[in-house]
């Protein structure tokens, strides 16, 4: 057999148009899975607020991955199996929620239909973490209006141990997730003109610089004009000039010095964490006249410990002619562990080719 060179391949089996389904007996030999609660506490699960959230399974399974060196036939590989499960936010509450990290969600027990414990393959939890920001967004399916939270939820997999037996199900699932909380969200408007540092009069102890690099905006609404066509009564519309651009940079930072982050960082320190005052999450366009705010899509936050967080943008000249940079920030975040119990997860293999 030749060294240690894998490739991933995938293929579904499919038996008479349905997934083949796995039944097996209780594993007597299970043991205990590895427990993360890295460091934490029981009481540093915050159950008070769990209630808030709705921790709903949309689907789960077991799958079984044949791994191959290079070289080798399938009949030579090695067969891991792993639990599958996706979760999603059924309509918490998210008054002062203001992130969650999917992308890091922790398990610290597996209980099968015995009631015997589950042993996987875990590693340890990452001590960096990306957070997304909450929102309740309006789906249209059908007749019906939907409100869904953004980001939906996470998803798990689970590889289990190669003298662990499949479980012929799998009765709960604990863990937690990691979520933001803050004591308020608050917009800070500044000219879009460099003028040095602006102390907030909202909030002293705020400051905030706008780039001297940054170039001189748009001070008219986009113009259009009409031109016939070939076709009688119709005619098609171009501006009357060159579209111009907002560009902008501008640096946020705390007058005691603590961090400022970007909700999008990588929060992975600590220290770094515990301190944070403020949390940019992110900046708009505004027009102080029409009193109409625009995000753009190009806009982005990424924290500098010398200078601050350090914000970008851009925006097509439009109808409106924007005057203010506007700064959406969280005040005091919080990171907190939210546990979730996940049960009765339904086993269905599919079975893969790596």
């Amino acid at each position: 057999m030749e060294p240690a060179t894998t490739i991933w391949r995938w293929l579904s089996v499919i038996a008479h148009g349905a997934v083949l389904t796995v039944v097996l007996a209780c594993s007597v030999e299970s043991i205990a899975g590895p427990t993360y609660q890295a460091g934490a506490e029981p009481n540093d699960l915050r159950w008070d607020l769990a209630q808030r959230f709705n921790f709903v399974v949309d689907s789960g399974g077991v799958s079984f991955s044949v791994v191959t060196p290079v070289g080798c036939d399938l009949t030579r590989g090695e067969i891991v199996p792993s639990i599958r499960v996706s979760v999603r936010f059924d309509m918490p509450d998210v008054n002062d929620l203001m992130a969650v990290a999917v992308d890091s969600p922790v398990v610290f027990s597996v209980i099968d239909a015995c009631g015997a414990p589950v042993a996987w393959q875990g590693a340890e939890p990452s001590h960096v973490r990306r957070y997304a920001r909450v929102s309740i967004q309006g789906i249209q399916e059908a007749y019906t209006f939907l409100r869904q939270m953004m980001p939906p939820g996470f998803s798990l997999e689970l590889p289990l141990g190669t003298s662990q037996v499949v479980p012929p199900a799998v009765v709960s699932i604990e863990g937690y997730i990691w979520a933001l909380y803050a004591d308020r969200t608050i917009e800070v408007d500044i000219p879009f003109e460099p003028n040095g540092w602006v102390e907030s009069e909202q909030h002293p102890g705020l400051m905030i610089s706008v780039d001297p690099t940054t170039p001189p905006r748009p001070d008219s609404p986009i113009e259009y004009e009409s031109l016939p066509t070939s076709q009688p009564g119709t005619s098609i519309r171009r501006p009357t000039a060159p579209i111009q651009m907002y560009k902008y940079t501008t640096w946020v930072k705390s007058k005691t010095g603590t961090p400022v982050m970007g909700l999008a960082d990588s929060w992975y320190s600590p220290s770094v964490r515990a301190s944070v005052e403020y949390v940019v999450i992110k900046t708009q366009l505004f027009d102080s006249e029409a009193q109409v705010a625009s995000t753009s899509l190009g806009q982005s936050v990424i924290s500098d410990a010398g200078r601050g967080a350090n914000c970008v943008g851009t925006l097509s000249q439009c109808e409106y002619v924007f005057d203010r940079i506007r700064h959406v920030l969280a005040v005091h975040p919080v990171e907190v562990k939210i546990p979730f119990v996940l049960t009765n997860i339904p086993v269905t293999a599919v079975f893969s080719v790596d």
